[in-house]
């Protein structure tokens, strides 16, 4: 075998001597072992190129042994040793690791195939062994013997008592199965299987189909477990019960549902279907309790505990109330109704729905019927059909497989006549309507307007007219929610007008303290031409143009319009706080008000207007000190009651319409009381400070030609007090009996008694004079107004019982007349009202004095230049005579 030598042994020389041939035969083994057959992997290949020789870098390239020798020295002939030593040390090395890897391999393969082929063998012998056995065994299986017979039924007995045992078992863990799915008829049905089953393992005869004695099987003996399971079964049936009729309270359940628990309660407990109806009404009654407590959720409309929370809008308040009304009228209507479709007999042809089921259950071979539903179509085949463990229920025996429970559908324990049906629902029903209507009033004071009531007294028309209900019921729940209904209405009309009282009241109490303590306040109150002048300050443009500019210009008119019509803050205050409450009452009322709720709202109404009137007359009886402080409270209410005179707030509330309370007429009343107390206080003082003035005066001649400047302050005082009653556009002015003409002729009355009774107890004539121009111009003063008063004579009498020529009275007359043009605008309150007429043909010289005419209207004084003044003015000072004044300006 010529091999190619390593690349690691050295080849040796041509020629060949004694001394080399140790070293020549030690290197052909490297060689040898190096070119072996056996393969090298990729891996040691690079594990024996890292272990390649490597030639001394100062060594000579040697070829033969002999060249060795010859080259080199003695130290370097040894490293050439020692490095081909170290060269075939690591060859073997590889050598090694070569051997472990593969030749391993090929071992286990050998040891395989052997193992491989000897199980083919042993494989091949076994089929041949069963292709000899079968054909022999083919005729010993036709005999029978009896003992396997015998071995047969002792099989079928043993397999019947583990159906029996592995039914029992399974029974507790199938029922509470059963009870979590809420089937409760299904977990009664396998409870009295579950019995029959016990009582079949327990107590079987000898005419049983599994007489276990006849088989020498002894249960209590051979089975104690049968026993012990039987005790843990047995508690179930409270379960079941409690759990069912727990169940019934739930007012969503369906018919099927109530059927079938109803008819498991009447299977487990044995009771009259008449008992089985009171459970299901006592727990249906407990249910409506606990929808009763359920109120709507937190507290009233718009209120919170700790003033923080927002409050409800009317909308979520409305859906609560009705929620909760819901909750209750369909926990009411299921009731009855489920009641009467399980248990009413609509005849021969229409049983009830228990009474269908019952038969159902009694048929010996139950066909479906399609009018029950599927739930109700119960049988132990369904049941055991239904469990997992339905295949080893199959050697069951046939009485247990074909169980029912026994109903006699003749007896009257398993029908609810209709009478006894009628007498209970009635009874029940009674009950739920009374406990509706005590919690309902509660839900409905949630309620804070009309409107609210109304939209869920709407929705219960809605929601009663899709119920079917007997009418009798449905008068029931009608009345209840009317008369509830109706209960906060009135509430709500009565809480609505208290607070209008009350506001009218504390608002009312508020203005007149101001006015006794004379605040900023009242000094515009008590004058409201001051108020009439006061500037108002137009909208600016700035705000833009669009909803905010039309508001403001719509604040800006009504604003306009209060001072026109003398609406002062406090009194614009207390009439539009009546205004916009009756308004809004309205409104909330439109359409809403029935017969009978108008009924209740008239005398709420009218007590309401007649404690405003009340209000009024007791502030007035207050008033009777007669100080400055009353006459100014006096004249706020005299514009007071003239506002509500003519203020819409009565017809908001339709005061006149329902009741028969006329508030203008008393309204008016109260002010004229109101103008004749003010009117007294007011003549007395002005009275008093003529006669005052009038006592210190001096006469500037002995004979006058004008009333007296005591007079002129009376009258501008008594002025001043007109304007402070009337407002400026009052109509009042054009009615009869008018302020000013009354108030300027009790004051002349007045006047004429107090100069009769002093000229009577002096019996002087001093200034006597003064006192015929003063008696003449008020004379003339009253004739403007009428003709007819009544002390006019009584005056011409005193002015005659002072010695005045005729040509002297002639004389006055026209002085008289001239003053009056004079004094026109001064004393404009306390003249009569004329109406101007345009002239008929208006020209341009004309306009002039048609706009004179139009201020001036009882006509234009003729020019004086030496026109007497009006009062008596103080005497001008020295420095005032270098001053040109009007009058002394040369022309």
């Amino acid at each position: 075998m010529a091999r190619q030598s390593s690349s690691l042994s050295l080849p040796s020389p041509p020629s060949s001597s004694a001394e080399f041939q140790p070293l020549s035969k030690a290197i052909p083994p490297l060689s040898s072992l190096s070119s072996s057959r056996t393969p090298t992997s990729p891996r040691l290949l690079r594990n024996a190129s890292s272990f390649a020789p490597s030639r001394h870098p100062h060594a000579p390239a040697v070829e033969t042994p002999d060249d060795l020798f010859t080259k080199l020295t003695i130290s370097e002939v040894k490293q050439v040793h020692q490095r081909l030593l170290t060269d075939a040390d690591v060859k073997q090395e590889e050598l090694r690791l070569m051997v472990g890897e593969r030749y391993r391999d090929l071992l286990q393969a050998s040891s395989s195939i052997i193992s491989i082929a000897q199980s083919s063998n042993d494989t091949l012998n076994a089929l041949e062994d069963i292709k000899a056995s079968v054909p022999a065994e083919i005729p010993r299986l036709a005999q029978k013997s009896v003992a396997g017979e015998i071995n047969d039924t002792q099989l079928r007995i043993l397999q019947s008592v583990a159906a029996h045992v592995k039914l029992l078992l399974d029974t507790p863990e199938h029922i509470w199965r059963l009870l979590e799915k809420k089937k409760y008829l299904h977990a009664g049905w396998l409870f009295l299987l579950a019995r029959i089953v016990y009582q079949a393992l327990v107590g079987g005869d000898a005419e049983d189909e599994d007489d276990w004695a006849a088989h020498s099987i002894d249960m209590s003996e051979q089975f104690p477990l049968v026993q012990r399971q039987w005790d843990a079964v047995a508690p179930l049936r409270a379960q079941i019960t409690y759990k069912a009729t727990l169940s019934l309270r739930d007012s969503d359940a369906s018919l099927e549902d109530i059927c079938s628990i109803l008819l498991a309660l009447h299977l487990l407990e044995s009771r009259p279907l008449t008992d089985v109806l009171s459970v299901f009404l006592a727990q249906r009654a407990r249910s409506l309790q606990a929808a009763l407590l359920r109120s709507p959720k937190s507290a009233l409309n718009g209120s919170s505990l700790n003033g923080s929370a927002h409050p409800k809008s009317k909308k979520a308040v409305v859906r609560e109330v009705r929620e909760g009304l819901e909750d209750v009228f369909e926990s009411i209507t299921s009731t009855v109704g489920i009641a009467r479709d399980v248990f009413r007999n609509r005849g021969r042809e229409d049983p009830s729905l228990m009474f269908r089921v019952l038969s159902f259950i009694q048929l010996d071979v139950p066909d479906r019927d399609p009018s029950l539903p599927s739930d109700l179509q119960m049988s132990t085949q369904h049941l055991l059909s239904t469990l997992p463990s339905a295949s080893h229920f199959v050697l069951l025996p046939t009485t247990i497989r074909s169980y029912k429970p026994y109903v006699d559908l003749a007896s009257t324990t398993s029908s609810v006549s209709s009478a006894q049906l009628a007498v209970q629902l009635g009874e029940w029903f009674s009950k739920a309507v009374a406990e509706l209507r005590s919690v309902a009033k509660g839900w409905f004071s949630e309620l804070r307007t009309l409107k609210e009531v109304w939209a869920v007294r709407s929705w219960f028309s809605d929601w009663l007219g899709a119920k079917e209900l007997e009418d009798g019921e449905r008068r029931g729940l009608a009345e209840v929610v009317d008369d509830v209904a109706h209960g906060q209405a009135v509430k709500i009309l009565r809480t609505a007008l208290g607070d209008l009282q009350d506001g009218f009241h504390d608002e009312l109490q508020n203005t007149l303290s101001h006015l006794r303590d004379s605040t900023s306040e009242a000094l515009v109150e008590s004058t409201p031409t001051k108020f009439l002048f006061q500037p108002i300050t137009p909208p600016s443009f700035d705000v833009g143009i669009g909803s905010s500019l039309v508001s403001a210009f719509r604040r800006y008119g009504s604003t306009l319009q209060r001072q026109v019509t003398g609406r002062t803050p406090l009194l614009h205050k207390i009439v539009s706080s009546l205004e916009d409450g009756a308004k809004a009452l309205q409104e909330d009322s439109e359409g809403k008000l029935t017969e009978k709720l108008r009924e209740a709202y008239a005398p709420l109404a009218e007590d309401c207007c007649k404690a405003i009137l009340t209000t009024i007359s007791s502030h007035i009886a207050e008033l009777n000190s007669g100080t400055d402080a009353d006459v100014r409270s006096l004249s706020f209410l005299s514009r007071l009651t003239s506002a509500l005179h003519g203020s819409p707030f009565c017809s908001y509330l339709k005061c006149e319409t329902f009741t028969g309370i006329d508030f203008h007429r008393d309204i008016s009343a109260l002010r004229e009381q109101t103008v004749n107390q003010w009117r007294e206080f007011v003549v007395t003082a002005v009275l008093a400070d003529y006669q005052k003035s009038s006592r210190h005066a001096q006469g500037h001649s002995d004979s006058p030609c004008q009333p007296s400047w005591s007079l002129m302050q009376a009258l501008l005082s008594l002025s001043s007090h007109v304007h402070s009653v009337e407002a400026p556009s009052d109509s009042s002015r054009l009615q009869k009996p008018n302020i000013a003409m009354t108030t300027l002729g009790h004051f002349a009355t007045s006047l004429v008694d107090v100069l009769a009774n002093s000229q009577q107890a002096s019996g002087e004539q001093r200034d006597q004079r003064a006192k015929v121009w003063d008696l003449k111009f008020l004379r003339r003063l009253l004739t403007l107004w009428t003709m007819d008063w009544d002390n006019l004579s009584e005056l011409d009498r005193l002015i005659e019982s002072f010695s005045v020529s005729e040509k002297q009275a002639n004389g006055d007359a026209a002085l008289i007349e001239q003053h009056l043009l004079r004094t026109q605008v001064l004393l404009a309150p306390l003249l009569p009202p004329i109406a101007s007429h345009p002239p008929t043909h208006p020209s341009k010289t004309s306009t002039k004095d048609t706009r004179t005419e139009s201020l001036l209207q009882f006509g234009v004084p003729a020019v004086e230049h030496m026109a007497q003044p009006v009062m008596d003015l103080a005497k001008p000072g020295p420095r005032f005579g270098s001053l040109l004044v009007g009058s002394t300006i040369p022309r």
